[in-house]
């Protein structure tokens, strides 16, 4: 069970800290594009087909430069792979109260997606203040 929680602390910080980077490096632009398309959801919802347009536009735009951001943090998500993948290859992780049993990439997704979507949640509401 400490391992269990072990990897659960180093997956959850994991994703904080990258996405606070990719936040955090992607600066003003990716802000901007993140509340121009907030704004063009709102018209698209509505039917309006131009702001569909744009809003897709700006989505692209949004996917480049976080691509580019992720370009550096490349090293950064190697690494910790490299040493989850070394540290707890061999580990069989089971779930409490399902008894589910994962791997150690298994329990990376099972943990990581969720983590991802609270890491994101909580670094826009500190970055974008």
């Amino acid at each position: 069970m400490s391992e269990l929680l072990l990897f659960s602390a180093i997956v959850v910080g994991y994703m904080f800290v990258v996405t606070f980077l990719m936040k955090k490096l992607g600066g003003k632009e990716l802000r901007d594009l993140d509340e121009e398309i907030q704004k063009e959801m709102k018209k698209a919802r509505e039917g309006d087909q131009k702001a569909l347009k744009k809003m897709n536009k700006l989505n692209m735009q949004k996917m480049k430069k976080t691509f580019k951001t992720q370009l550096y943090l490349f090293p950064i998500i190697i690494g910790v792979i490299m040493f989850v993948k070394w540290k707890f290859g061999e580990t069989v992780f089971t779930i409490p109260l399902v008894n589910w049993q994962f791997g150690w990439f298994g329990t990376f997704l099972l943990l990581g997606i969720p983590a991802s979507i609270v890491a994101e949640t909580l670094t826009k509401k500190i970055l974008y203040k």
